[in-house]
Parts: C-alpha cells; structure tokens; sequence
C-alpha cells in the first residue's frame, strides 16, 4: 500500500503511538526516488528503515534481475520487537 502522511507541527497531530502511519511507505518512498535513480536494496528487521543506492554511484552491469523485490524486500513493522 502507497501512503504518505503530510507533517504538521501543530501540537496533537504527530503519531499517536498507536496508529502505524507515519511518515511514508515503503511503496511511496520507491516511487519518489526510483526516478531520481535511486533502488530499494534492503529494509531492517524491524520494518523502520529502508535503504537506497544512487545506482549511478555503482558499478556498470548490474540488471534488475539481480535485486529483489519492493515485495521481497518489505518488512512489517516491529515496535518495540513485539
């Protein structure tokens, strides 16, 4: 699922500590920086932090085949390692 939320600074609109939703998915984040040549290459185990390379910055050669999935890739979030 795609789904940004926007920020605002106005006191009681942050994370509620319950909801999941905050900042960005991982869908929108790929579609914001695919076109500026950057490709998902790993999240962390706790679904918080996701990766990117400037493919530019690497070697020549490399083919979408050999790069998992947005799918592949994806972690579910895990606060706290519940």
């Amino acid at each position: 699922e795609k789904k940004t939320v926007p920020y605002s600074a106005e006191p009681g609109r942050g994370w509620d500590g319950e909801s999941r939703y905050f900042g960005a998915s991982l869908g929108a984040f790929v579609d914001l920086l695919g076109p500026k040549g950057f490709r998902l290459v790993h999240c962390d185990g706790n679904g918080v932090n996701a990766f990117f390379v400037n493919m530019a910055k690497i070697e020549a050669g490399w083919q979408d085949d050999e790069f998992f999935t947005t799918e592949e890739i994806f972690r579910p979030p895990n606060f706290y390692n519940k």
